[in-house]
């Protein structure tokens, strides 16, 4: 019989595949540069005014984000086949793509139930958070949608609340811990060799600047490049442990 995988081998086994898939996963996760590059560019090569530069921004931060959730999605299907959870499909961008709005709509609905939770006091809006944690993870690998995908996420931690909170939490803050360092030891290179002045007015600028604005997407989006896939395999980890042990 399977037993739930502990804090160390949850941690270990995340990282070890984290490490292995790295040029797999960074493959997906360099759309999230693209973007980001375009606004820079555009933002810095042209002459428009501050309002038209601050509005396309806008425009193409509303792109980004469709094209965040559309990298997700895929990451998490090609994470769940490596796991042996689902086969793999025939055209996976456009599969991927049918799953953004209802991604859309199960984090939604988790998001108010976790709000109402909030409502009543901070207990149950984290109670519930744990409860739900894994809506996500039923749409894009057994489609479940909307209130099904919640109800099967509750159904998956009934009974083993403390054991999946404590298996989010530590691993969570650890992956963390380790995220910010590395970014940190990447901004420090990049003030090298920038300049720390520049790269410090990046981070402390409170005026409205679509070139400022432009530089932190692109740090994000290299940011989300790197560590994103990190926190997915050790969701879809617990995840595919936790089904095997119901």
């Amino acid at each position: 019989m399977h037993r739930l995988l502990s804090l160390s081998e949850l941690i270990r086994d995340s990282w070890a595949t984290y490490i292995r898939t790295w040029h797999k996963t960074l493959h997906l996760t360099s759309w999230f540069l693209i973007l980001p590059l375009i606004s820079f560019v555009l933002v810095l090569g042209t002459r428009s005014s501050e309002e038209t530069s601050q509005a396309l921004f806008g425009a193409l931060s509303i792109v980004q984000f469709l094209l965040i959730l559309w990298v997700t999605v895929r990451l998490y299907r090609w994470l769940l086949v490596q796991e042996k959870h689902i086969p793999e499909p025939a055209d996976e961008a456009r599969t991927a793509w049918m799953l953004v709005l209802p991604l859309l709509w199960t984090s939604s609905l988790k998001g108010l139930a976790v709000i109402g939770g909030l409502m009543v006091f901070f207990f149950p809006a984290i109670w519930l958070a744990v409860l739900l944690q894994f809506s996500e993870l039923f749409l894009i690998g057994e489609g479940l949608r909307g209130t099904q995908a919640l109800a099967a996420s509750y159904h998956l931690v009934k009974g083993r609340w403390w054991e999946v909170f404590w298996r989010l939490i530590v691993p969570g803050t650890f992956f963390l811990i380790v995220s910010i360092l590395l970014m940190s030891l990447f901004v420090n290179i990049v003030s090298l060799l920038a300049g720390q002045a520049k790269t410090q007015f990046i981070f402390t600028a409170t005026a409205p600047s679509a070139l400022i604005d432009a530089a932190r997407q692109l740090l994000e989006g290299f940011a989300q490049m790197i560590f994103l896939p990190l926190f997915l395999i050790w969701q879809v980890k617990l995840f595919r442990s936790l089904k095997e042990t119901r």
